[in-house]
């Protein structure tokens, strides 16, 4: 992945991965978030599942890769919706 400085915008040509886990599984999964700042630890809301349930997830991780070396396809990837305020486990 890249790296980029808290706060920075995102460049032309660069994805932000964000992985997360919810209590549904035990695997990881990874979405997009299109707010601002997001970190490991953070709440959030997201759709889970082949009937996009709005379920809540614990952000493990942010990364950053252009568009060319993302890890999983991009039209593939799902949004968060939106924080959900708090920090998690």
């Amino acid at each position: 992945g890249l790296r980029l400085d808290i706060g920075e915008p995102l460049p032309s040509g660069v994805c932000r991965y964000v992985q997360v886990r919810t209590e549904k599984s035990e695997k990881e999964y990874s979405y997009f978030y299109a707010g601002g700042e997001i970190s490991p630890g953070d709440r959030v809301i997201v759709p889970f599942g082949a009937e996009n349930e709005e379920t809540e997830a614990v952000v493990t991780s942010v990364e950053y890769y252009r568009e060319g070396d993302v890890p999983f396809p991009v039209g593939r990837v799902k949004f968060i919706r939106r924080l959900s305020g708090g920090k998690g486990r």
